[in-house]
């Protein structure tokens, strides 16, 4: 059995600093990131706007750029590419 753990993908350290090589990088409308390392605040990229959405608070959305300057963000669901509807 796969614990929860295994499946995080550290984006940002505990300085901001970005991981991941290129930053065209974003996750599909869908994934699931965690703020403050992995029990911080999940956000979800929403398909209707394509925005970052900080789940139960009910807040407008905000960019990938804004996300990325969040401390140890890591990515714990990355949701496939969608075709067209």
């Amino acid at each position: 059995m796969t614990t929860m753990m295994s499946r995080l993908i550290p984006l940002t350290d505990a300085t901001g600093k970005l991981l991941v090589p290129g930053d065209e990088y974003e996750p599909e409308p869908g994934s699931i990131v965690l703020t403050d390392g992995q029990w911080g605040t999940a956000w979800q990229r929403f398909f209707s706007d394509g925005l970052w959405h900080s789940v139960g608070q009910g807040k407008s959305g905000v960019t990938w750029e804004h996300m990325l300057t969040c401390r140890n963000l890591v990515l714990v669901y990355e949701a496939a590419e969608r075709g067209e509807q």
